[in-house]
């Protein structure tokens, strides 16, 4: 490889790399992009939602939006087919929201909104690997009234495969809602070697030809 070459192969780099954390710095998955009952479940690219739980709770594993004066961003919130409480979210066996990231997530951050006057309490969020091992947990935590009151919750890791969120307890009265999911994807190195190469190659061509 030439000087010529590799300085072109070097820059090509810089650029693909560079560009490559710009777009994988943060996607936002949030409610208010689609209209109240819309199912959320593959609406969003690079995640798959989904509501799990007790089979006597959940009619489905559909998460859809919900529209709620208690949302942190717009007036959707994430919902589910809950039969008492499709706006709240309960214990890991009552019912709790998945989300399952494509290539993996360097950090995931979820809302955790309180939805009564007396507060919510035991809001968890918690990180696995592709092998379902927990590998970061942010919780329990209290969120504190009135109604409307959130805290962001997050967690952080190598390559999250997907998350598990939900208020650890049974009763509407300490549930809470959710909303705003936000994370950034682990970047992708084959196809930034890939482009480096390209280019690379493309900088000898007009080597040669000048």
């Amino acid at each position: 490889m030439t000087r010529s070459t590799a300085i072109v192969v070097a820059v090509s780099l810089t650029v693909l790399l560079s560009g490559s954390m710009a777009t994988a710095d943060l996607v936002v998955v949030d409610p208010d992009a689609f209209a109240a009952g819309t199912v959320l479940n593959n609406a969003y690219s690079g995640v798959t939602l989904t509501a799990h739980g007790d089979p006597g709770v959940l009619s489905n594993s559909n998460v859809v939006a919900v529209a709620s004066s208690l949302a942190s961003t717009g007036g959707n919130i994430f919902g589910n087919t809950e039969t008492f409480d499709p706006d709240s979210w309960g214990n890991g066996n009552w019912d709790y929201l998945r989300a399952d990231f494509d290539a993996g997530a360097l950090w995931v951050s979820l809302d955790f909104i309180s939805n009564d006057s007396g507060g919510d309490i035991n809001a968890e969020l918690v990180a696995f690997d592709s092998a379902g091992v927990e590998i970061d947990r942010d919780g329990p935590h209290t969120v504190t009234a009135p109604a409307g009151t959130f805290q962001t919750l997050k967690v952080t890791g190598t390559s999250i495969a997907y998350v598990h969120a939900y208020w650890d307890n049974i009763t509407r009265s300490q549930n809470g809602a959710l909303d705003n999911l936000q994370f950034a994807p682990v970047p992708v190195p084959g196809a930034v070697l890939l482009g480096m190469l390209g280019l690379g190659v493309a900088g000898a061509k007009l080597r040669k030809r000048a």
